[in-house]
């Protein structure tokens, strides 16, 4: 239910783009519909290493996908929320 962007740092040498590659592979074998970008010069935080790519990508889906209110989002993400990892 809902809409699932997956966004990976290409260079990202915490968490191999390998493994955004295998949840991909599960949800297409799931019959799953999802959009997918890998940033291939940015590392594990790619929201920071190339904010612009990134803003504009996050952007577009969400116009994309009609989603409007992020105020769900803000509220039970973690990291949004300034509690760090």
């Amino acid at each position: 239910k809902g809409h699932l962007f997956l966004i990976h740092g290409g260079m990202d040498n915490n968490v191999p783009p390998y493994n955004t590659y295998l949840v991909a592979d599960a949800l297409i074998k799931a019959n799953k519909e999802f959009d997918m970008l890998i940033i291939p010069n940015a590392g594990h935080a790619a929201h920071l290493e190339a904010p612009a790519s990134f803003a504009a990508v996050v952007g577009e889906f969400l116009e994309r996908s009609g989603i409007q209110d992020l105020t769900p989002v803000l509220r039970t993400d973690p990291l949004l929320k300034g509690e760090g990892r």
